[in-house]
């Protein structure tokens, strides 16, 4: 989008002036409207069912729901609580049901099924079954255990090596982070999430940080509840950014730096999905949050004004959101936006827009996002560099060929539009991984890094192993 469409934008409608506000509101106004539906059957998707506790004992060995996992539960935890795809492994003895509220539930599950597939092919026309949509394949998730009761644990690991032109040459525990989950009641549960970077040594650069601890009220699949500290909705990696669910080591530079991931602010709001028909369905999260602050610079973007945990800055709390749409098979595409007060006066204001795609088709997959921000600025502002205008964009393929996978990406940053600058930046990487199982991904990459102006020599070659436990 140019600087002429923004023009265009602020004249015909004040309320483009700030685009992120736009895109929150109608996310707002939607899980609004939302509370006014009336109760849709469950048997939309077999994962409704058991959000709803209707089917425990299908995902628990306890058929009161407690208790380690069944087959169908840890495909259902990894693959982002979905059972679309799921198939009982072949090859082995049947084991006999454990009891008749699990003959009755595995029966209901079935029959919702069967009636989602009915109307689903009701109403696609005669000839173009074939062509029915469903959501992109999940991206793989933690096997969680239990450790007792309702309290599960799990995580993952990163261990990097990097050799940098620069003359940084480093191995590193780059992360350990262990996640805590707990039921506490039907539909109440919690999660959390704390990183340890760099072996936790604080006094020599490592950081002990707590990425999320939420609790979510589950009322139905188009609209639930969350509180707590919140991975913030804008885009796509953010949300879903653990080592074992990336295909490369360096998250990309407008990751980094116009959107600071890993962000995580203190908030609450609104998350649901809908399927509005055989074709089409979509998701949404919307949150009232902190916010950002001071901190914002052309050489770092928006990552030193991340404030964490740290007490609100001003009096504005800001608003911020993802609208996700599944048109067809395969492809995912999402709109963010965020709109809050940065300084401490409360008076600046700073917004941000953002584009993503993920496409899943058999062993090739596509993502992409861009994003763009805008600072309003006093006197105070300006003199101190804060930039009015940043955007970036990265673009990835990845395609599997059994248990490898090379991988192309390219991304880009402009963290000050006013100016060309040696932060103006872009990055090529070319990639191959292994993945030794599902739940653990070896990779090996060669970066090409070049700046617009006073180019420095800063190409690297990266390996890292990490994991799921």
């Amino acid at each position: 989008m140019s600087r002429t469409v923004w023009a265009i934008g602020e004249k015909t409608c004040g309320a483009m002036e700030h685009p992120g506000r736009v895109v929150v509101g109608l996310l707002m106004m939607m899980a609004v409207a939302l509370l006014g539906l009336g109760s849709r059957p469950a048997a939309a998707l077999p994962k409704y069912a058991a959000r709803e506790g209707r089917s425990c004992v299908i995902c628990h060995t306890d058929p009161g729901g407690a208790g380690p996992l069944t087959e169908a539960g840890g495909y259902y935890r990894q693959n982002d609580y979905s059972l679309i795809g799921y198939r009982p492994r072949t090859g082995e003895k049947a084991k006999a049901p454990a009891s008749r509220a699990e003959i009755e539930a595995r029966l209901e599950i079935l029959e919702q099924e069967l009636a989602a597939l009915k109307e689903a092919l009701a109403a696609v026309p005669p000839g173009e079954a074939e062509e029915v949509a469903v959501p992109p394949a999940a991206p793989r998730r933690p096997a969680i255990s239990g450790l007792s009761g309702r309290v599960s644990v799990g995580g993952y690991s990163e261990f990097t090596f990097s050799d940098r032109e620069d003359g940084d040459s480093n191995f590193d525990v780059l992360r350990l982070v262990p996640k805590f989950s707990a039921q506490i009641a039907p539909k109440l549960f919690f999660n959390s999430e704390i990183e340890f970077e760099h072996l936790a040594d604080v006094a020599k650069g490592g950081e002990v940080v707590v990425e999320e601890a939420r609790l979510d009220f589950l009322v139905r699949p188009e609209l639930n509840f969350r509180a707590g500290g919140l991975l913030v909705p804008f885009n796509q990696l953010n949300i879903l950014h653990d080592g074992p669910l990336r295909e490369l080591t360096d998250r990309p530079l407008v990751d980094r730096i116009i959107v600071p991931t890993t962000w995580t602010e203190p908030g609450a709001g609104v998350y649901g999905s809908v399927r509005l028909g055989p074709r089409l369905s979509m998701n949404y999260e919307t949150y009232l949050v902190n916010g950002l602050g001071p901190g914002i610079s052309e050489e770092k973007g928006l990552r030193d004004a991340r404030r964490g945990g740290l007490k609100d800055n001003n009096r504005n709390k800001a608003l911020v959101g993802r609208l996700g749409v599944v048109p067809g098979r395969g492809l995912e595409l999402g709109v963010s936006g965020y709109e809050g007060k940065w300084d401490d006066d409360n008076q600046l204001s700073l917004s941000m827009l953002g584009l993503d795609l993920a496409y899943r088709r058999g062993p090739l997959k596509v993502l992409g996002e861009w994003a763009r921000v805008r600072v309003e600025r006093d006197a105070a502002a300006i003199a101190e560099g804060v930039p009015a205008e940043l955007d970036g964009y990265y673009l990835e393929a990845s395609y599997r060929l059994g248990r490898w996978a090379p991988v192309v990406h390219f991304s880009r940053v402009d963290p000050d539009g006013s100016r060309v600058s040696r932060h103006d930046a872009s990055r090529l990487v070319l990639g191959l991984n292994y993945r030794p199982s599902e739940q653990a991904l070896v990779k090996v990459e060669w970066q090409r890094n070049r700046e617009r102006v006073d180019e420095i020599a800063n190409d690297a070659a990266v390996a890292s192993v990490t994991h799921y436990f």
